[in-house]
């Protein structure tokens, strides 16, 4: 069962383009109706929502559930896994970003009030699902070596570039269209590095990569099905790699991705695996950036590993069919 006196909310106020902190009453409201009078804690800042989900967790909170986009999924999933690779309290995701992949694997979708339901229904279940979780070890923007965890979907490429075009972006239209713009934008400019991928010590692919997608979940980029075989419980990533093509073939084919037939494409290559190592080939020669992209946020660049954790977190109101 759903413990309120045990259960915290953590909102960005900014999601939406700003709707949570506008409907904050309203949000808050809807909230208690659904989970009981649990607490709700709204951040200011960049990067908080780890640090109030690292400190729910010490606190002795057994639910802690991320109100945002994907970012703000991100920050909590890093706030639970600080001191380990692995723990027992239960996460949840409700919807109200711009991009919101991740809630597409959800039973409420981007719908709050469904999505509250939800969770709570699946918190009465004796034994919640557990899902994996991706690590990776990559550079930050200083060079810098810096470790994260994400919860969807990272990836090496283009992919980076357009998340910085989507973010410093007001996505006046919304997700879908941001992230659409943005990649005719980045498709136009970005010229790929050459990666050697190796997928559990295998080499994958030695070649010019637009983007490289480690996915655990399926959608990324408002509602791409970068991975639509990926399931959250299966103890395996799918691993996309999207070679170069022309840039008319890249944007008649965007529509397979929005339509879950980007494994057919005849320059996609695709894998499974737990450990993929990304060496960048060409970059000393050319200055070509192989951008890291986590959850839909952009931290910095390759050299980069990934690396699976299994059924590393307990997670509340997921599709069934998306966990095996």
């Amino acid at each position: 069962m759903l413990d309120p006196k045990r259960t915290v909310v953590i909102a960005n106020p900014a999601a939406g383009a700003g709707r949570v902190g506008r409907e904050r009453d309203a949000i808050i409201a809807a909230l208690h109706d659904a989970l009981g009078r649990c607490e709700v804690l709204f951040t200011k800042q960049s990067g908080e929502a780890s640090t109030l989900a690292a400190q729910a967790a010490a606190g002795g909170a057994t639910t802690v559930l991320s109100l945002g986009g994907d970012g703000t999924h991100n920050e909590v999933v890093n706030g639970l896994l600080k001191s380990g690779d692995r723990t027992d309290v239960r996460m949840g995701v409700l919807s109200a970003g711009s991009g919101g992949d991740f809630c597409r694997l959800t039973v409420g979708g981007h719908d709050l009030a469904r999505g509250a339901a939800a969770i709570a229904e699946s918190a009465s279940r004796p034994e919640p699902s557990r899902i994996d979780i991706g690590r990776v070890h990559y550079r930050r923007d200083d060079g810098a070596e810096e470790t994260r965890c994400f919860l969807n979907i990272g990836s090496v490429g283009i992919s980076g570039l357009v998340c910085r075009i989507v973010n410093a972006s007001s996505k006046p239209l919304g997700g879908k269209v941001a992230y659409f713009t943005a990649t005719a934008r980045a498709l136009w400019q970005y010229v790929p590095p050459r990666l050697r991928i190796r997928v559990d010590g295998e080499v994958m692919l030695e070649a010019e990569i637009t983007t490289l997608a480690i996915c655990n979940g399926q959608y990324a980029g408002g509602g791409m099905h970068f991975a639509p075989r990926a399931r959250l419980g299966d103890g395996q990533f799918d691993v996309v790699a999207i070679q170069p093509s022309s840039l008319w073939a890249s944007m008649r084919d965007t529509r397979h991705l929005y339509g879950s037939r980007i494994l057919e494409l005849p320059y996609v290559s695709w894998r499974r695996g737990r450990r993929i190592q990304v060496e960048v080939l060409d970059e000393p020669r050319s200055g070509r950036r192989a951008w890291v992209e986590l959850d839909g946020e952009a931290p910095g660049f390759a050299p980069a590993e990934f690396e699976l954790l299994p059924q590393a977190l307990p997670m509340l109101g997921l599709r069934r069919d998306v966990l095996l």
